[in-house]
């Protein structure tokens, strides 16, 4: 429900939505006290550093720097060596009919409305470690 409404651009905490437990009493809520989320829109190659040139290849459509936490995975993930710090790896096993070509098909169409489905790092090509976001990528299937 929490996630409902702030994909409808309201801001309902979870002590609202225990005190207001009936559709009744949520739609008042609505109608009374919830303040919309204020969208935050940045221009593409908006957050890189003003001293990096715009120098991408055609296929990338945007670029962030890296955060903190993300520098920090990455230097722990190289200071470890072949040991996957920040690598969980899980198997499941599903007795299903298997189509390869349906999955890849739903994966490209995921990754197609996702940025970061498409996103890569540049460690060492810029001025700065950038996350570049590729119009289209291939995601292979192994």
């Amino acid at each position: 429900v929490i996630a409902k409404a702030r994909k409808m651009s309201f801001n309902l905490s979870l002590s609202q939505l225990l005190q207001h437990q009936t559709i009744q009493e949520l739609a008042s809520l609505v109608s009374q006290e919830l303040n919309p989320l204020p969208t935050q829109n940045t221009e593409k190659f908006s957050l890189i550093s003003e001293n990096q040139p715009l120098n991408f290849p055609p296929d990338i459509e945007d670029a962030y720097p890296l955060t903190a936490l993300q520098l920090g995975m990455i230097f722990h993930s190289e200071y470890q060596g072949n040991v996957p710090v920040y690598h969980d790896v899980f198997t499941y096993h599903i007795r299903t009919v298997f189509n390869y070509t349906v999955l890849h098909q739903t994966i490209q169409e995921i990754a197609a409305r996702h940025g970061i489905l498409r996103t890569s790092f540049a460690l060492t090509d810029y001025a700065e470690p950038l996350q570049l976001v590729h119009h289209q990528v291939e995601i292979p299937l192994a």
